[in-house]
């Protein structure tokens, strides 16, 4: 009763759960450094349309989620990790809200809060709920763009406001993290309009994808320079391998998927064909729509080379959503399906819920490694000031998150030539290097990475 009451509180709920006490105690990890470097070089340096990460270059794609934190930087003089993570934490709570009030005219409240839970507990949202990282913002805005132009072709709108509304939004998820995650919204949509033969939605949807294809052309015509063609392939990872290594690729995406989207995905199987039949209820075509959404881009990923499972996190929200539909058709024809998705949506939710709030405060030295270093970085340089250098292998931007100072990301030659002092973050193995060729120096370790061979800092002083 309380569920059918107050639907949105248990969104709340459990988005609180998994994402506290997280957001505060683990210390950054994955690509966190990078987002939160970006926006440091942008309000400490000014480097904003044409990002630089540790005084480098940084054009791979647009990063509209460091500019935000930017600006926040600009206003409060520093970012911490805690305060990078709120977008993707408010962005948890936005898709499972918005998945939730999508499909709610179609399906119980029940199927409605399975739906959103399928969402939040997925195995792909639970590694990225606590994390500065694109994905999930990336994601969510996506599925936005989705709702408000599905909702436009539902009602056979021709609305030029909707259109350029649905457009916008792409727009900007293309401006987190470039025009590529974009494909699974128009492969989706495309195909099924295409199965349907709606040939006019099928034309307004190329149209509205004019938009973000424009604003993101825009942004990387202002950042070229000679040489980013073959960094953008790389980033993209427009590469060859050999049919062996391509083989194993695709196995494994597959398996990795099809484990990072549970609960959700089994639930669609026994739908899906009557889903797809012609002709079909507005229900069966909503879900068709989704299960297009949700199958096509990651099938599409399972055979591109390089593509880590990840990339597939924009087909989460429709696979949600989709099993939401196919949850209230099944309860009553199938119910131990639904009961065993049932049981894997509270396993995942227990598992979250006793590593946030059980095992990360009781054993957080495992989970705090890099705020440690960091903090001992930022004290030593304190102590003894200078700038600081990374030599470019030995560099982890997530130390950095914690130190005031700036950081440049320089090839070893630099540090062999700066002038002392400075601090440098080296490889073990160009310790020695530096000594003969830096003899009239002070040369002095003040600390070493967890491995030996990764990583130490050095204090280089006039003797």
């Amino acid at each position: 009763m309380a569920q059918s009451r107050f639907p949105f509180f248990w969104i709340v709920l459990i988005c609180f759960l998994v994402v506290v006490p997280a957001i505060v105690l683990r210390s950054a990890y994955f690509e966190e450094g990078t987002t939160i470097g970006i926006a440091r070089n942008a309000f400490e340096d000014g480097h904003w349309l044409e990002p630089y990460r540790a005084g480098l270059r940084f054009v791979e794609r647009p990063v509209l989620m460091s500019w935000l934190l930017g600006a926040v930087g600009l206003l409060t003089g520093t970012i911490t990790d805690w305060m990078a993570r709120i977008p993707p934490a408010l962005s948890l709570l936005g898709g499972a809200s918005l998945i939730y009030y999508f499909i709610r005219p179609y399906v119980t409240v029940a199927a409605g809060l399975f739906s959103a839970l399928c969402f939040i507990v997925s195995p792909i949202v639970l590694v990225k709920v606590a994390t500065a990282e694109t994905d999930l913002f990336m994601s969510v805005i996506e599925f936005a763009g989705f709702v408000v132009f599905w909702d436009a072709a539902r009602k056979g709108s021709p609305s030029f406001m909707r259109a350029i509304t649905a457009g916008l939004i792409l727009a900007v998820a293309g401006l987190v993290k470039g025009p590529q995650p974009l494909g699974f919204i128009f492969l989706g949509l495309g195909v099924f309009f295409l199965l349907r033969r709606r040939r006019v939605d099928f034309i307004r949807l190329g149209l509205v994808g004019l938009i973000p294809l424009a604003v993101t052309t825009a942004w990387y015509l202002h950042v070229y320079q000679p040489g980013d063609v073959r960094l953008w392939a790389s980033h993209s990872r427009l590469n060859t391998v050999s049919f062996d290594i391509w083989l194993r690729h695709c196995g494994w995406f597959t398996l990795q998927t099809a484990l990072n989207f549970l609960p959700g995905w089994p639930l669609l199987v026994p739908v899906a064909p009557k889903a797809l039949r012609r002709p079909a209820s507005e229900r069966d075509e909503l879900l068709a729509a989704l299960i297009l959404f949700a199958a096509l881009g990651p099938g599409l990923l399972a055979m591109w080379p390089g593509a880590a499972d990840r990339y597939a996190m924009p087909a989460i929200l429709p696979t949600a959503a989709a099993a939401g539909l196919a949850y209230d058709a099944l309860s009553a024809s199938r119910p131990r399906f639904t009961a065993a998705a049932s049981m894997i949506l509270v396993v995942l939710l227990d598992y979250q819920i006793a590593l946030n709030w059980l095992v990360m405060p009781l054993a957080l030295p495992l989970f705090d490694r890099e705020r440690y270093y960091g903090q001992f970085i930022a004290e030593a340089v304190a102590l003894r000031p200078g700038p600081v250098y990374g030599e470019t292998h030995a560099v982890n931007n997530n130390f950095f998150v914690y130190v005031p100072s700036p950081l440049r990301e320089v090839p070893l030659d630099t540090i062999v030539t700066a002038p002392a002092p400075i601090w440098a973050l080296i490889q073990p193995q160009d310790e020695e290097r530096l000594r003969v060729l830096r003899p009239n120096v002070t040369i002095v370790v003040h600390i070493a990475g967890h491995s030996p061979w990764e990583w130490r800092l050095v204090d280089i002083r006039d003797k």
